[in-house]
């Protein structure tokens, strides 16, 4: 409408940074499975500190490794169908887990839960970017990325009582398959009539966010100076640091 306000008619950009912060709460929520669980299956499968740390790496390797081509899907394909079928991998793998007896199908379970979850990040702030103008995608990453204290916070307050009261599978399974309640959100949010529909399926160039599209850089130049940038590196040691903290799950609840 002519006299819609600006305020209202961009509310849906905002919704749609309230639906990124859920998914990325949901990330929290699956990946806190195995640590806030990890004794009652350590002790059924009857795991060494050895094994829980394979369990870890699994899916921390498959995570960091994944958000490469995750990177390059969400610049240069249509995010809605990629996103809700990251998503659904992720919840499918977290609820898979419930029903496996051995060490190497649970080690799987973690390693797709790892490819999944590595599309949050690229696809959200791919979609922040399309939604928002630059002024404006601060604060709206900043809202989908206070998913991931929240769900840090919440997890324990979640999956330990039901742990505690119905065993481990019920926790993994019930926590996985929340994901299917966020895809129906996103699927109904994301529909053709809806004003987020286009920002979804968009793609952006480098030249529509402000930048040469063809500077006169070869690809390879290009990715020897961001891998030589030091604060890449600094990013690298940092991020790769928690991926060799492997200690043992906790004695007990």
């Amino acid at each position: 409408m002519a006299n819609e306000t600006p305020q209202k008619s961009n509310a849906w950009k905002w919704w749609m940074a309230g639906v990124l912060f859920l998914a990325t709460v949901l990330t929290y929520l699956d990946r806190q499975t195995l640590s806030l669980c990890g004794p009652m299956i350590c002790k059924e499968f009857n795991l060494s500190n050895e094994q829980y740390g394979e369990l870890v790496a699994a899916f921390r390797w498959a995570y960091a490794f994944t958000h490469i081509p995750a990177g390059w899907i969400a610049d240069h394909l249509p995010i809605r169908l990629f996103y809700v079928l990251a998503v659904g991998a992720w919840s499918a793998a977290g609820a898979a887990a419930a029903f496996v007896f051995r060490f190497r199908s649970l080690q799987a379970t973690r390693a797709l839960l790892g490819v999944g979850e590595g599309f949050n990040w690229p696809c959200a702030t791919r979609i922040v970017a399309n939604m928002l103008p630059p002024e404006d995608r601060g604060l709206a990453s900043g809202i989908f990325n206070s998913g991931a204290a929240a769900g840090s916070l919440i997890a324990p307050v979640i999956i330990t009582p039901i742990a505690v009261r119905f065993g481990w599978r019920w926790a993994s399974f019930l926590i996985g398959m929340i994901g299917g309640l966020w895809i129906v959100l996103w699927i109904a949010a994301t529909g053709k009539r809806s004003r987020a529909h286009e920002a979804v399926n968009s793609i952006q160039t480098p030249a529509a966010d402000g930048a040469s599209a063809a500077d006169g850089r070869g690809f390879l130049s290009w990715r020897h100076e961001v891998l030589m940038h030091p604060a890449f590196l600094m990013l690298f040691v940092v991020e790769s640091s928690g991926c060799f903290t492997l200690g043992p799950p906790p004695a007990h609840f």
